[in-house]
């Protein structure tokens, strides 16, 4: 079991509508984002988002219970749904 208090976490900061917005989004978990008026109003809106959301998470590893080569629709179909929703290449799930 990992602390999630220990973990770093990406942020993409970007300016939106003509500079006048900053946006951020932290990597890997798009629900997560803020929108301010400066950089450092959104940079401490989503340090707070984040810390709000992870206050009762952990971090684990999981092991599928039996890989066998009649998965493959069923990796196909969580591949789709990983890459739709958090960014990732279908192939990081190909055997």
């Amino acid at each position: 079991m990992t602390s999630v208090e220990q973990q770093n976490y990406q942020v993409l900061i970007t300016r939106e509508n003509g500079n006048a917005v900053w946006r951020a989004v932290v990597l890997g978990i798009p629900a997560l984002s803020a929108q301010a008026e400066s950089r450092e109003e959104v940079i401490e809106q989503i340090r707070a988002k984040l810390g709000d959301a992870l206050q009762w998470a952990e971090i684990i590893t999981v092991t599928p219970a039996a890989p066998g080569n009649g998965n493959q629709p069923a990796r196909d179909k969580l591949a789709a749904m990983v890459g739709s929703t958090m960014g990732f290449s279908k192939m990081i799930l190909k055997p």
